[in-house]
């Protein structure tokens, strides 16, 4: 071994090694997807009324819709990266 170390090969051969610090990144993606869903309720009343000796049937259809729409996914990804570097020096 040497002073720093490091194993010594033979003489003054000596292998040094350094590590960089890790690197991170980190990546946010945002894509717009649409995902609806739509609900359709109907509904009917029928009525009989008598005026002046006349019946007079009266019907009325209500008609609801609902539409519900998503449109955002988000993707996170991290990427973590260390470099370790062998350099042989004679």
């Amino acid at each position: 071994m040497n002073s720093n170390g490091n194993k010594s090969n033979s003489g003054n051969d000596d292998n040094i090694t350094r590590t960089a610090p890790r690197i991170t990144r980190t990546k946010l993606t945002t894509k717009a997807k649409m995902i609806a869903k739509t609900r359709t309720r109907t509904t009917t009343a029928t009525k009989v009324v008598a005026v002046g000796g006349v019946d007079l049937t009266t019907t009325t259809t209500k008609t609801t819709t609902t539409t519900t729409t998503t449109t955002t996914i988000t993707t996170t990804t991290t990427t973590t990266a260390t470099t370790t570097a062998i350099r042989n020096k004679q």
